[in-house]
């Protein structure tokens, strides 16, 4: 069964950043280049597999999980912001329509003294 389109594409970005975080991984220049960080990496690699692989295999394999988690905990963080940016919207906008009500309720009953007060009407005749 062949993936949606999506999925390929999501794969093929995460595949170029691994490849990419890990070719800076193997250059002796490189900047994330230190023999202990490597050593974990392909350590962390190795657990994702079912047989012994090389190291720079094992490289790829782990800085790819990484890179995933990474893009996983980065879209829950972000959906979770969004999430409560729109709580927050909500809350404002109940609160502007209770000012809202409270005001149109002071100008109704301003009208309404006004009207009383033009007909010389006073509230103990209307009770």
């Amino acid at each position: 069964m062949r993936k949606p389109i999506l999925d390929r594409l999501i794969d093929a970005g995460i595949g170029t950043i691994s490849r990419c975080i890990t070719s800076s991984l193997r250059r002796k220049d490189g900047i994330l280049h230190h023999p202990e960080f490597n050593q974990a990496i392909a350590e962390y690699g190795q657990t994702f597999t079912r047989k012994r692989v090389n190291e720079e295999d094992a490289m790829l394999i782990g800085v790819d999980v990484l890179v995933r988690y990474t893009l996983i905990g980065s879209a829950g963080v972000t959906y979770i912001y969004l999430i409560k940016s729109h709580f927050d919207w909500l809350k404002q906008r109940k609160l502007e329509m209770e000012r809202l009500r409270v005001r149109s309720f002071q100008e109704a009953e301003q009208e309404l003294e006004q009207i009383m007060q033009q007909y010389q009407i006073s509230k103990r005749s209307i009770k």
